[in-house]
């Protein structure tokens, strides 16, 4: 299942972090547990949510649980 506006959305994070630097490169934090998804996902999650009709993270979850392959910890 692919979302057209959550593709064009990833589009634009991605060119974003890449011209102004936002996000360094895909290494995984020197502490702590590795990262699940990436950090323009989740840039790009968190956008999702405030331009469509969610409310909760929850049901951005529910949305992509398949695309995602992690759980959702409240």
């Amino acid at each position: 299942m692919t979302l057209e506006p959550l593709e064009k959305l990833k589009a634009v994070v991605t060119q974003f972090c890449q011209r102004f630097k936002l996000v360094k490169a895909e290494t995984s934090p020197t502490k702590g547990r590795p990262r699940k998804i990436s950090e323009i996902d989740s840039l790009t999650l968190a956008l999702y949510q405030h331009t469509s009709t969610r409310a909760t993270k929850k049901s951005v979850f529910d949305d992509f649980k398949e695309r995602l392959k992690c759980s959702l910890k409240l």
